[in-house]
């Protein structure tokens, strides 16, 4: 009979990685540890140290950018992003909020090194 793993599929390993959840590479399935996913990241000011609150995955980079620039017309009160803002998430850059106090980043990687295997 074939293993069961708890994590059978990308978006439950996705779901899980963003409520927090400690994964073992040993629950996931085996052709799921390699596959990239995307992270997107935002805090204060430049060098900042994200904290569990201020990053989450996606599986497309677009979901992620259109995220941020959700959060950052939020930040600014403003119906628009800033102007080359999604322009420079999806290009891998950074971008920051209005006022220049908060910054987005996006960054894509394996799901095996998001669960720190």
């Amino acid at each position: 009979m074939p293993k069961a793993y708890k994590f059978a599929t990308l978006d439950s390993v996705i779901e899980a990685l963003n409520q927090g959840a400690r994964i073992s590479a040993e629950d996931i399935r085996p052709s799921l540890r390699g596959t990239w996913i995307h992270v997107g990241y935002y805090g204060m000011g430049g060098g900042y140290m994200p904290d569990s609150d201020s990053h989450f995955y996606a599986r497309s980079r677009r979901a992620i950018v259109d995220s941020h620039c959700d959060t950052v017309r939020d930040f600014d009160e403003s119906d628009r992003a800033p102007a080359g803002f999604r322009a420079s998430l999806m290009a891998g850059g950074s971008a920051y909020s209005r006022d220049g106090r908060t910054c987005f980043e996006t960054d894509s990687i394996t799901v095996n090194d998001a669960i720190g295997g």
